[in-house]
């Protein structure tokens, strides 16, 4: 294949980044603009060299759209100087397929805009307080505060709360995956067993309510120090999801002291009733394939793992996700705990 002109990318580059004033929501600035640019063109180049493309390491904006963009502006200022448009052409059609596939495993807040991903979080910000109310108002209705119940009121209770609760839990799932600040877990003194425990409780009503036996097990006896609200949240996400993908089938989740210091947490998930949980090779991909409309859909499931993923980074460890060969998956991690007086 031909090599065209260096300077009609070059130039289209330019071209847009000199009328960034339009695009200022696109990227506030243009600094960050012209350097995304330019690693979307060298997607381009590597496809019109006849490499296989691959995506820039990690971008802060849309890049479909940005080459998109590059593309309208390669042909609008194309000259005979650049010879035949119709390689790099071809080469866009490539970079546009190669960027397009490696979508597929990205984070909601790596795919957007700033701008985009700070309406994102607001949005999910606004109706976390809505749904949690709900939450909690159709506990308490459950428990019969406000007095006896029918049959018929309590399983509509119960389909009510369990749709609010996946709501609410998906809206803090966006928060933690929109968020630019690094959380920073202040360290204290706390009993793993109990924090189990405590995460147990959220997740048993739904477990009952979709016919599942929830399982409680470990050995990490006494008191640790470390990150205690990052693990609790980071494990009543795993916890909360596996139990919304499960019907009639087990929920595990435990605690194991490796040593004095090292603390394994796990949830596994036997034989999800989703069909298509089972035929999933990574529960961590949000963006998944839809045979419908030939395009892509969002996974919840997949938000909530890749969220408690980000939290469990922030304590220095790592999610790690294991098939069963009887069906499910398990979902584990290590973190320091030092034994604490």
């Amino acid at each position: 294949m031909t090599m065209p002109s260096p300077d009609c990318l070059e130039r289209a580059i330019g071209r847009l980044t000199s009328a960034h004033s339009p695009m200022a929501l696109l990227a506030p600035d243009v600094r960050l603009l012209r350097s995304e640019l330019t690693a979307v063109a060298e997607v381009v180049r590597q496809a019109v060299d006849g490499r296989v493309p691959g995506p820039p390491e990690r971008m802060q904006m849309d890049r479909l759209r940005l080459l998109r963009m590059l593309r309208s502006a390669v042909l609008e200022f194309w000259t005979d100087d650049d010879g035949s448009p119709l390689p790099t052409m071809r080469a866009f059609e490539s970079a546009e397929r190669a960027l397009s596939a490696a979508g597929e495993g990205r984070l909601p807040g790596e795919e957007l805009s700033p701008f985009s991903r700070n309406l994102l979080r607001e949005v999910a910000h606004l109706l976390r307080s809505p749904l949690g109310s709900i939450v909690v108002l159709t506990g308490a209705l459950g428990e019969e505060r406000a007095g006896p119940l029918t049959e018929a009121q309590r399983r509509q209770i119960e389909i009510i709360y369990r749709a609010a609760l996946s709501a609410a839990s998906t809206a803090t799932d966006l928060l933690t995956l929109t968020s630019h600040e690094q959380l920073v877990e202040r360290e204290r003194r706390f009993s793993v067993a109990k924090t189990i425990r405590t995460v147990a409780d959220v997740v048993r009503p739904v477990t009952e309510a979709r016919n599942s036996h929830l399982s409680v097990g470990g050995d990490v006896a006494g008191y640790r120090r470390g990150p205690e609200s990052a693990i609790g949240r980071a494990l009543l996400g795993l916890a909360l999801r596996g139990a919304l993908m499960t019907r009639e089938g087990r929920l595990d989740i435990e605690a194991w002291g490796h040593d004095p210091e090292l603390v394994r947490l796990s949830v596994t998930i036997h034989d999800p009733g989703d069909p298509f949980a089972t035929a999933v090779v990574d529960p961590l991909q949000i963006f998944r394939p839809d045979s419908e409309s030939g395009s892509f859909t969002i996974a919840p499931d997949g938000i909530a793992f890749s969220a408690a993923r980000e939290i469990i980074r922030t304590i220095g460890s790592e999610l790690e996700v294991a098939s069963l060969p009887e069906g499910g998956f398990s979902l584990s991690f290590s973190v320091a705990l030092p034994v604490a007086d």
